[in-house]
């Protein structure tokens, strides 16, 4: 079964006595004559237990290889005969309870291994480029040997695990903001988005120098294959100002993956609510079948000019438009032209602005319109 300059076939490893053994078939070392007894015990060699020595790329620790994704692993191994008797040193490695030496075609390598002779019978070379799919997972585990033929039990192993890492770390969504603003009693929630690796793995999402009373959700994907974990905060007074804070993301099932930071600027403003103009009128007259365009004032918050401005209770066929920045101020227009069965009745209408925050306070403005006839 086994091309072997040496050996014969080795038959299956044994348990005898507790201790390990290694049977071997007859061996045949070189041409012999027939010899007396006296003369057989006088040229028999010595037996000793083969040293093996190992080493490695990247190195051997304490029976491990950690290599990382991408990365060749080589494992140069040789053996010693104590006595000198280097000719009947065989190398390989064990499967199944079997020695396959190199070139044999029968034993089980790992996807992407080889393992080739060395310079002579006493070294051999292992060399892995683990596949993709290696990485992050179980450790591949090999059994590298050295076996004296001249001796039934005079064998040596040592068991290697080779673990690769997927150092390739998720990535922030470029969605990502460096600035972002937040008012004050004003509830927030910043989503951090996070893009996962070429190998899809799950993503941790941690964060530093969170504002106090703030926190931040466990991340989740969602159905883009985004993981997302959700910043929650109501800033108050005393945090105005600017805050950073550091968001770390990272591979949840491999420790070894490269994580990666991201920085928000927050700056923290106080909300001032939107007033209505001084100019704005208590009452207005509008005429039966003539145009009314009535203008809604808002001085808006300094902060910004996002304002929303409504109306409640509106006549039938009155309109108000979009508000618009004229001069600093945003002005809405109420168009109307009220009809003869609206004579001589009145409407309260409550303009209402504010800014276009979750939670922001609203300011309103009651103006009564009377229907006259000229």
């Amino acid at each position: 079964m086994m091309n072997l300059p040496y050996i014969g076939k080795p038959k299956k490893l044994m348990q005898a006595g507790g201790a390990v053994m290694i049977m071997l078939t007859a061996v045949c070392l070189e041409p012999y004559d027939m010899i007396d007894g006296v003369t057989a015990a006088s040229i028999i060699h010595p037996t000793a237990v083969p040293v093996l020595q190992l080493t490695g790329t990247p190195a051997i620790i304490n029976n491990t290889i950690t290599a990382v994704k991408g990365q060749p692993v080589t494992v140069n191994f040789s053996g010693t005969d104590p006595n000198g008797y280097q000719a009947y040193i065989v190398m390989g490695i064990i499967q199944n309870q079997m020695l396959y030496p190199p070139g044999f075609t029968g034993n089980h390598l790992p996807k992407g291994a080889t393992l080739k002779k060395g310079t002579d019978n006493t070294n051999a070379v292992f060399t892995w480029n683990p596949p993709a799919s290696a990485s992050g997972g179980a450790p591949l585990v090999i059994d590298f040997g050295v076996f004296n033929t001249y001796g039934n039990t005079n064998y040596n192993q040592q068991t290697i695990s080779i673990k690769v890492n997927d150092i390739t770390g998720p990535t922030f969504a470029p969605t990502m903001t460096t600035q972002d603003t937040v008012y004050v009693g004003v509830p927030v929630t910043f989503p951090v988005q996070v893009k996962p690796d070429a190998d899809k793995d799950n993503v941790l999402i941690t964060a530093t120098n969170l504002p106090a009373g703030a926190t931040l959700t466990s991340p989740a994907k969602n159905s883009k294959g985004i993981w997302i974990a959700n910043l929650n905060w109501t800033p108050t007074l005393a945090e105005l100002g600017q805050s950073n804070v550091t968001f770390t993301a990272q591979d949840a099932n491999d420790s070894a993956s490269t994580a990666v930071n991201f920085t928000t600027n927050f700056t923290v403003l106080n909300v001032t609510t939107p007033a209505f103009a001084a100019s704005m009128p208590t009452q207005q007259k509008a005429v039966v079948n003539k145009t009314l365009t009535f203008h809604v004032i808002v001085n808006p918050d300094p902060h910004t000019n996002d304002v929303q401005i409504s109306a409640e209770g509106l006549p039938s066929g009155a309109s108000l438009s979009a508000p618009k920045l004229v001069k600093g101020q945003l002005i809405s227009t109420l168009s109307w032209k009220p009809s003869k069965g609206q004579l001589n009745n009145s409407y309260a209408v409550t303009f209402v602005a504010v800014d276009n925050l979750a939670g922001a306070q609203a300011d309103d403005f009651t103006t009564t319109f009377t229907v006259a006839s000229k």
